[in-house]
């Protein structure tokens, strides 16, 4: 039993979920999920999010060593870079996995501790969510998803005394397209943007700090940027996709 505040944060041992971590532990106790452990964490549970059993395993044994939660994390997550036709079916189920259902059950079945507490569940959507990427279809579908479960789920925790937060990150230099199902190169990784994982992580926890917050868009200039995609610029937008991922090529 653990006197401080817990903060669990799955896909904590690289990327987002490791700059997450160095951010959180000044105020909590930072235990991370993955199969690989977080050498920052102050506590690892190994497990495998793609499967349930690992996932029920994972919140057992956070209820068994620790004995309360006051903040969930649901940042693990795969990307996908191929067109519809190109991802195989069992790799779009294994996207599905990690990236929604993974998230969902995690926090349905964490919610009752959440509520002890009263609680904070902060959910890594993406920019993908908001607007369409082709050769990104598969990675689009899931954080749309994902962020719409997250969006409904503010309303629906927050009758209960527990605070949701939808975070939507754009390109952030992580090495995420080095860990990604991979069908297609991608022609200028988001590992070249220049833009810091901990600049990220401390934009999450200035949002966290801020009860009036109810999300969190990264860089800021990302939400516009879309807007004017979808209102002004679309067609060229997608005629500089099918060139900038060569879908005439094949």
């Amino acid at each position: 039993m653990n006197s401080r505040k817990i903060a669990v944060v799955t896909g904590g041992s690289s990327g987002l979920g490791s700059a997450l971590i160095d951010a959180l532990k000044n105020d909590y106790f930072v235990v991370n999920i993955s199969r690989s452990a977080a050498t920052n964490a102050d506590a690892n549970i190994a497990a495998d999010l793609t499967v349930e059993a690992g996932r029920l395993n994972a919140v057992n044994e956070i209820k068994n060593k620790f004995g309360r939660i006051d903040l969930l994390v649901n940042n693990a997550g795969i990307g996908a870079y191929g067109t519809f036709e190109e991802l195989a079916m069992e790799e779009i189920r294994r996207l599905f996995e990690i990236d929604l259902f993974a998230p969902i059950e995690m926090t349905r079945i964490l919610m009752p501790e959440l509520q002890k507490t009263s609680g904070t569940v902060i959910n890594i959507a993406s920019m993908a969510a908001k607007i369409h990427v082709p050769a990104m279809g598969g990675y689009c579908a899931v954080k749309a998803a994902f962020a719409m479960f997250s969006e409904t789920l503010r309303v629906e925790a927050g009758i209960k005394g527990v605070r949701v937060i939808t975070v939507y990150p754009g390109r952030v230099n992580t090495g995420f397209s080095s860990r990604a199902i991979k069908y297609r190169e991608v022609p200028n990784t988001p590992d070249n943007s220049g833009v810091s994982p901990h600049d990220f992580a401390a934009s999450v926890i200035k949002t966290l700090k801020n009860p009036r917050r109810k999300r969190l868009f990264f860089p800021w200039w990302y939400r516009p940027g879309a807007w004017l995609v979808k209102l002004l610029l679309e067609e060229y937008y997608n005629r500089k996709n099918i060139q900038y991922w060569k879908l005439n090529d094949k």
